[in-house]
């Protein structure tokens, strides 16, 4: 990032936003939930900027969105994931940084997810990730093992910060060892800490939760939707 001329005597900052402060106060309303807070910087930490001119499809692929959501849109949705979504999107800093969408299997919650993270992309211009837990854990995984590895998990570390969105989706499919559960807490408690947008999907009751986990994924700073009905994706047999 180019900073300007600057003085002989002194450097330039790599980002000219935070001065390599890495953290900038929100510009919001004194009656806003975030007003006097710091959170990362959107332009070098956690809120890496879109290229305005990606298209389409490289903007799902970038967020990582699966190929069968990749038709999902606003209109597509319910009044309460409509909700969900536009608390989540309309700014670049919500108020409730932690959103959970809980529900039964095939309720909608994965594509209520997907929607928002693009919705938030394309408003906001800001880089998202989606990640089912399984496929995350199993990426740490394979950074720990020194027979297969081809990054460090402080690579991955880095890549997830800079996903001003992160959506974790169908939390509770993993195996609970000790190792998936420290991962787990690690990077939503960074989450919750640095008041940084996350979407959690889950089909387990609050109560289901560690306890540590529970306090921020349910707690004061988060926005709690619990989607009911069927399965859609069950086939309607015809008489």
């Amino acid at each position: 990032m180019d900073c300007g001329a600057v003085p002989d005597d002194e450097v330039a900052a790599h980002c000219c936003h935070c001065q390599d402060g890495r953290f900038v106060r929100v510009a919001v309303p004194l009656s806003h939930p975030a007003f006097g807070q710091s959170v990362p910087c959107p332009r070098c930490s956690g809120g890496q900027l879109l290229d305005a001119e990606v298209g389409e499809q490289a903007l799902l692929q970038r967020l990582r969105i699966p190929k069968a959501f990749e038709g999902a849109w606003l209109g597509d949705l319910s009044p309460i994931q409509k909700q969900a979504v536009e608390g989540m999107c309309r700014s670049p800093f919500p108020g409730k940084p932690i959103m959970v969408l809980s529900g039964n299997v095939g309720t909608g919650k994965t594509h209520a997810a997907c929607v928002a993270l693009r919705e938030f992309a394309v408003r906001h211009q800001r880089y998202g990730q989606f990640w089912p837990v399984v496929d995350l854990l199993a990426r740490y995984h394979a950074a720990n093992d020194p027979n297969r590895a081809t990054e460090s998990p402080s690579t991955i570390d880095a890549e997830i910060r800079r996903a001003r969105l992160l959506v974790i989706d169908d939390f509770g499919r993993h195996k609970g060892t000790e190792y998936a559960e420290q991962q787990m807490y690690r990077i939503i408690n960074q989450r919750w800490s640095e008041r940084v947008p996350l979407i959690v999907t889950t089909n387990l009751a609050p109560e289901e939760f560690d306890d540590a986990l529970a306090s921020r994924l349910f707690g004061k700073e988060s926005a709690v939707y619990h989607f009911s009905g069927g399965d859609r994706r069950q086939p309607v047999h015809k008489r």
